[in-house]
Formats: C-alpha cells, sequence, structure tokens
C-alpha cells in the first residue's frame, strides 16, 4: 500500500510540475514581449518631447528575475540612467540659493563640453578658463570674463558668461504614463496568448 501511494504521489508532482512550466513559459514570454512594447513606446514618448537618440537609449527596461527561473512570478522595471529625468515627466521649479547661474549660449557654444575638469559651472570655468567679475548697475545680474577670441589673431574681449537668475520652472517634456497604461493592457493579453494548454 505504500508503495502505490508513493507512486500515485510521484506522479502528481511530476503532472504538476509539467503544467507549472507552462505556466512559467508564458509568463516569461508575455514579460518579454510587453517590456518591448513599453520600451518602444516610452522612447518614442521620450523623443517626442524634444530629446535626441542619447536620452531615449538611455531609458532602459528590465525583466525581474532576470534570469529564466522556475517561477510565474516576475516584474517589468522600467528606469532612466539619467538620474534628473523625472524633472521632465512631472516638470519643476528650481530656486537659486539666492540665485543661480546659467551659461549664456555663446559660453554654451565655446565651453559646453566642460571646463576645469567638469561642467560648465563658475568655479570650473573660473579655474579652467579665466576669472569672473560681477557686473553692477544692471537689471540682470550677470558674470563676466575676458577670453580670448579669434584664431589668427588673437584679442581679448570681455564676454558675458552667465546670467544669474532666482527661479527656473521646467515645463513637462514627455509623459511616459500612456506607455505603462498601453503595456499593463498587453501584459494579460499576451500572456493567455503564449500559454499553450493542450
Amino acid at each position: 500500500m505504500k508503495l502505490v501511494v508513493a507512486s500515485i504521489r510521484g506522479q502528481f508532482e511530476e503532472a504538476f510540475r509539467a503544467k507549472y512550466g507552462i505556466i512559467v513559459d508564458a509568463s516569461r514570454a508575455s514579460l518579454v514581449q510587453t517590456s518591448n512594447t513599453l520600451k518602444r513606446n516610452a522612447r518614442a514618448a521620450i523623443g517626442g518631447g524634444g530629446f535626441g537618440i542619447r536620452w531615449q537609449n538611455t531609458l532602459r527596461v528590465d525583466l525581474h528575475p532576470r534570469r529564466k527561473k522556475v517561477t510565474a512570478s516576475g516584474a517589468i522595471w522600467m528606469w532612466h540612467k539619467i538620474p534628473y529625468a523625472g524633472v521632465f515627466e512631472t516638470g519643476a521649479t528650481i530656486r537659486g540659493q539666492p540665485l543661480m547661474w546659467l551659461p549664456t549660449s555663446e559660453a554654451k557654444r565655446r565651453w559646453g563640453r566642460g571646463v576645469g575638469g567638469g561642467k560648465l559651472t563658475p568655479r570650473n570655468f573660473t579655474r579652467g578658463v579665466a576669472p569672473l567679475r560681477s557686473t553692477h548697475g544692471t537689471s540682470t545680474p550677470m558674470l563676466v570674463a575676458n577670453v580670448e577670441v579669434g584664431r589668427k589673431h588673437k584679442r581679448t574681449k570681455s564676454m558675458v558668461i552667465f546670467i544669474g537668475v532666482p527661479v527656473v520652472k521646467i515645463p513637462q517634456k514627455f509623459s511616459l504614463q500612456r506607455a505603462v497604461a498601453i503595456a499593463t493592457q498587453e501584459l494579460a493579453a499576451n500572456y493567455f496568448a503564449n500559454l499553450k494548454v493542450d
């Protein structure tokens, strides 16, 4: 009697594992398909907000668990490698302490790739290019520097490098909520499409 029970129990376990494997495969396949849709639509939304390929491609969509494991549980995790990208999803108001110094378009054109070992900031500009001085008697606070201009005939020119502003309002540039909503709707449909039950 004991041998019969053990045999039946083993058959149940084998049958359960076979059916559970079908569920695991369907779950994993549906997550892969849905994550691809989410990535495509989210990157398109970022591009529609005026951001280039680098910004689009640094959005990541990962599956958890990362490797295929014997589990029907899974999740899709969307994130952006640029840590402040969320500001453009929601918009933001940033206040200076008391001012924020924004580089002029000319300064960005000439030193936008970085100066003094880092980004174009007043500290790095002073360290890597020239001393800055503040202007007086103007309604807009400015930081000015004497810089060399000209290729063949070098000369020194006084140039406005930074403009001081008390507040910067960053508008919403894109929304990823629609991409998430579409992916959420597709997940169940993808699962049942991949569920191969004999």
